[in-house]
């Protein structure tokens, strides 16, 4: 994109912080501690090395969601070494992890669990470039954009990504078009599963 595409699509991509903070306030974190921690987000990562992941970006879309679990989410990019070192040293690192043969990294900060995943797959490090963000306590933070989202939960498609999922079809940000071609790039074999999970979202309304 050029500057002027960039500055436009910035404009659009500011999401409400009254869902952020709701959504922190939701699973029962001190409003205070969470300030804390995403002002460390804000602090030790620039704009395309992070976007936030999980319950709390589908929070941060629609207030309706399922519950959320009591952690903040972070996809955060491989070449962002020296912001990550930074970052884990203000934090307690409790465990790692592998899932879907992804590398996971468990930290906490001020009691509030930080779950870090590490972009190793192309279009991770592509839903890097095209973030959401929303002004809270004073600080920018960026967040996945629900198409990329979407991408996610189609790849591990558990129940509870399949629920997640038909409420991203439902959202008027949601942008189908844009998503059946990131799904046609990256996962293929998926596309019959969203077309089917789709078709569900729709006679549910």
């Amino acid at each position: 994109m050029n500057l002027i595409e960039e500055k436009f699509y910035e404009e659009l991509s500011l999401l409400p912080e009254s869902y952020f903070k709701e959504a922190l306030k939701e699973f029962l974190i001190v409003e205070g501690k969470a300030d804390k921690v995403t002002e460390l987000i804000a602090k030790r990562f620039k704009k395309g090395e992070y976007v936030v992941i999980g319950g709390l970006a589908l929070r941060s879309y629609f207030k309706g969601a399922r519950p959320l679990t009591p952690d903040i989410d972070l996809l955060v990019s491989s070449s962002a070494k020296d912001s990550l070192k930074s970052f884990l040293k203000e934090v307690k690192l409790k465990r790692t992890n592998v899932f879907l043969g992804s590398r996971w990294i468990v930290a906490e900060k001020d009691k509030v669990e930080i779950d870090l995943k590490i972009a190793d797959k192309s279009y991770e490090q592509e839903a890097l470039k095209y973030p959401k963000k929303v002004n809270y306590a004073g600080n920018t933070i960026y967040v996945i954009a629900p198409e990329y989202l979407a991408l996610m939960k189609m790849e591990a498609l558990r129940e509870k990504d399949e629920k997640d999922l038909m409420i991203l079809f439902k959202l008027s940000v949601f942008k189908h078009k844009k998503f059946k071609q990131l799904l046609e790039k990256y996962m293929p074999d998926k596309v019959d599963d969203y077309k089917q999970i789709k078709l569900m979202a729709e006679l549910m309304k």
